[in-house]
């Protein structure tokens, strides 16, 4: 007696791979095997995920017993909604299936929109791709099949979640025979602008790297117009080295990214962990297998509003210690320097930066505190700074070291100014300042704050105290001085508790009184004030003055109010 068809309707299918970490389900509507007892026997199966469903049908050679060839051909079609979004089919031979498996495979594939494909493989969040076209020849033998030919055409990609702004317009990747070099032409857009990569990687054979030295040549360029960027060696697992050269005429990441006119790299990388990278490769991962040099230079940059010319820097990477030293530009009418070192080599992360000087947007610094953008203009900084850990309150703990940030012409946001001087405070929108300026230690997870203070056309600032990393509870001594026409009015303050929400309060002045002083003006000169604050913010290096501004008339009513409202008059 035996079997010659099989039939099974209405079945939910689950599978979970501990080993791989994969699991799924998807339900059968119909499985049906025709000719079990034949030598060609017939599928065909649908089932259904979701609002999609996939249909796979074709002959294969018989199961049992297995033969000396086991013929295949089979097809795959998905649908969602009632309308086809993808295709797939199967043709060839394996020989000697039940003993060493020798292959003669042809496998192809299509898809309108790679997106469709979410529904069937929910977790995989696939991008946004359209018509993606695969066409491969498998031989080899064994449990190592290898390809023997490949075509893969894409439209479409967008990389906006890997690279901000870049998309794929055209991918073009072919290989005939396995001892043809892989030619690779790509046409994409980064932002505005077009680029591309052309070249070739080695053949198929070579890039397997089933074998400890086989080594891939490696000839691309990264193209933009009549520029480009090469990158020529040689690929293996055991070893492989690059030597990247040329220049780009314009590169830009997008609006959060500075951007580049006349970008020029000459280095070399190295790697002898290269199969190790293919399957692992986190920023750790990459820092401790690779080792390279490289000169970059920029003719200018430019980044919300702030600008640099004759840019270069030497960067190394190194037993997992990558440096950018030095870093040189020209900027706001003077020479920049700084260093930049990222250290894995020991067992916690290790940051070191210095500066002198450098300037940089505001608001890309407020930023990367995670903290309100209430200042705007260009801020200069100057110091070092070093922290270790892999957390950020681990690198807070660890901070040390000195930095002062100043900023000239800039504004202050009315939210900040009442936050530190009391809710009161009569002032809406940003306030023009002449100068802002802050000097600060750092050490055991404490900021000690040497002098802070501000300028602007009624209000002066000036200050003291302590901000702790960790909670950002604060335990300042402020003095505003608010100005009269020719006079002024001054008062101390105590500002305690956490930085989004402060208490503030009246404080003694040095002799021991609460109130209030009225005097002279002392910084309504048009700026002049401004010297020494920024010559404590800098650690005495060049920088920008203000602008001088001409004396205005007292606002009477504007300045009684501003004193009501920082507690100096009831």
């Amino acid at each position: 007696m035996g079997v010659s068809d099989l039939t099974v309707l209405q079945a939910s299918v689950l599978w979970d791979d501990a080993l791989t970490h994969s699991s799924g389900t998807f339900d059968l509507g119909r499985a049906t095997i025709r000719g079990l007892d034949g030598t060609a026997p017939d599928l065909d199966i649908q089932g259904q995920k979701g609002d999609a469903s996939f249909s796979l049908t074709g002959q294969t050679g018989p199961f049992w017993p297995l033969g000396a060839q086991l013929p295949l051909q089979l097809r795959l079609s998905l649908n969602k909604g009632g309308h086809a979004i993808g295709l797939a089919h199967l043709d060839g031979v394996i020989n000697a299936p039940g003993a060493e498996r020798a292959y003669t495979l042809h496998l192809g594939g299509s898809v309108g929109q790679l997106q469709d494909l979410n529904v069937f493989f929910p977790h995989a969040n696939l991008p946004d791709a359209q018509n993606l076209s695969v066409d491969l020849g498998v031989g080899g033998s064994g449990d190592a099949p290898q390809v023997q030919s490949l075509h893969v055409r894409t439209g479409h990609v967008d990389l906006g979640r890997w690279l901000p702004q870049a998309a794929l317009g055209r991918v073009v990747v072919d290989a005939p025979t396995p001892t043809d070099p892989l030619s690779l032409h790509v046409d994409g857009q980064m932002g505005d602008q077009p680029v591309g990569i052309n070249g070739t990687a080695g053949t198929l054979a070579q890039l397997a790297l089933v074998q400890d030295q086989a080594e891939a040549p490696v000839d691309l360029a990264l193209t933009q117009g009549n520029s480009s960027v090469q990158v020529k060696g040689a690929l293996s697992p055991t070893h492989s080295a690059l030597d990247v050269q040329g220049r780009l005429d314009h590169l830009n990441f997008g609006a959060q990214w500075p951007d580049a006119t006349g970008l020029g790299v000459t280095g070399h990388v190295e790697s002898d962990k290269t199969q190790l990278l293919y399957k692992n490769h986190s920023v750790a991962d990459v820092l401790h297998g690779l080792a390279l040099t490289a000169d970059v230079q920029a003719q200018a940059i430019s980044w919300q509003g702030v600008a640099w010319t004759q840019v270069q820097t030497h960067m190394t990477l190194a037993n997992a210690r990558l440096a950018l030293d030095p870093i040189h530009a020209v900027g706001n009418g003077q020479q920049q320097v700084a260093r930049l070192v990222y250290d894995l080599s020991g067992p916690q992360p290790q940051v070191e930066a210095s500066a002198r000087s450098v300037f940089l947007p505001l608001a890309v610094v407020q930023a990367w505190m995670h903290v309100a953008p209430d200042m705007q203009g260009t801020v200069q900084l100057v110091g070092a700074l070093s922290a270790q850990g892999d957390t950020a309150q681990a690198r807070s703990s660890t901070l040390a070291g000195h930095l002062g940030a100043s900023v000239v012409d800039g504004s202050v946001g009315s939210t900040l100014l009442r936050r530190l001087l009391g809710p009161q405070v009569p002032v809406k929108g940003q306030v023009p300042i002449r100068c802002f300026g802050v000097h600060t230690q750092f050490a055991d997870g404490v900021a000690h704050i040497d002098h802070v203070g501000l300028e602007s056309d009624f209000l002066h600032l000036s200050g003291q105290g302590t901000v702790t990393l960790a909670t950002h509870e604060l335990n300042m001594q402020l003095a505003p001085q608010v100005l009269l026409g020719g006079a002024s009015a001054s008062s101390s303050l105590h500002v305690t508790g956490p930085w989004n929400s402060p208490q503030v309060s009246m404080a003694a002045a040095e002799d021991g009184r609460f109130g209030i002083t009225i005097g002279g003006n002392s910084g309504g000169d048009g700026g002049s004030s401004c010297t020494a604050l920024l010559a404590t913010a800098r650690e005495g290096a060049d920088g920008p003055s203000p602008a001088t501004v001409a004396k205005k008339a007292s606002k009477e009513e504007k300045i009684m109010n501003m004193l009501h409202g920082l507690g100096l008059f009831r």
